[in-house]
């Protein structure tokens, strides 16, 4: 049977798995972006790679990689990446949130008392500041693809700005 190398992105992947009739939403039993599943008419294999976490089996062009320009910073309690990065002079990109969508990141913006932990939500990634939230003091990533807009009154979202 053929291989195929197939990269992709958070963003796209909902419309992807949709047309090979996988579960949408986001990618299930990967491996540092890797998913491997069949063409649902040819039976072909598919080698699906996320091109900010699969650089190891990607050619180069096909990888994406954080801006060398960005400014990480933690916006203000209920303030958007968007207007973070407008108050620092600079535009958030939602492609650059999905690269600090880590707990190491967090952690060297926030305390993270509570330890880190996964959630759904427009305002992540971010740090809980509200402690009449179950996740208070805890730093929370997504599975899904960050937004600029995402704000929440009870957290402090970690931002990605560029010139």
């Amino acid at each position: 049977a053929t291989t195929y190398l197939v990269p992709y992105s958070r963003e796209e992947y909902t419309k992807m798995a949709k047309s090979l009739k996988i579960v949408p939403g986001q990618p299930r039993t990967h491996y540092h972006g890797v998913v491997e599943t069949r063409h649902p008419t040819t039976l072909a294999w598919l080698i699906l790679a996320d091109r900010r976490m699969s650089g190891f089996i990607l050619p180069p062009s096909e990888v994406w990689r954080p801006s060398l320009q960005r400014l990480v910073g933690p916006a203000r309690p209920n303030e958007s990446c968007e207007d973070f990065c407008t108050r620092s002079g600079q535009r958030c990109v939602a492609k650059e949130l999905a690269f600090i969508n880590q707990c190491n990141f967090l952690r060297t913006h926030f305390s993270c008392e509570a330890g880190c932990g996964q959630n759904l939500g427009a305002d992540l990634p971010c740090y809980v500041t509200s402690s009449k939230r179950d996740t208070s003091r805890q730093c929370l990533t997504t599975d899904a693809a960050p937004t600029c807009s995402g704000k929440h009154p009870d957290t402090q979202r970690l931002c990605a700005c560029v010139p």
